[in-house]
């Protein structure tokens, strides 16, 4: 995750980590116990269930961002390389013309 971000920026998105964490852990506790009870007299493990199937959607959206990662690694790596071009490009005209700013 770190090395995604610029250095000024890794605070930030630890703390928005931390912040998306905990208000999952107690939304979802919330929610299960809300299933448990409603379903507690007809199906006792609905609540099971429900947990095993956002486990089984966790897993499926890392598996498909692990599958995916070397075509964004490859379209990051492609727009700086642009980048670079355009900004040699500019250096040897001397012109403004297809600088980069940052």
């Amino acid at each position: 995750m770190t090395k995604t971000v610029d250095r000024d920026e890794v605070g930030k998105v630890f703390s928005a980590m931390a912040l998306i964490a905990a208000a999952t852990r107690t939304v979802i506790n919330t929610v299960i116990k809300q299933v448990y009870n409603a379903t507690l007299e007809v199906f006792p493990s609905a609540y099971l269930i429900m947990a095993a199937c956002i486990y089984l959607l966790a897993f499926a959206l890392n598996s498909f961002l692990f599958a995916v990662r070397e075509e964004i690694d490859d379209c990051d790596d492609s727009e700086a390389d642009k980048a670079d071009k355009d900004s040699e490009d500019a250096g040897a005209t001397g012109g403004a013309q297809g600088m980069v700013l940052t």
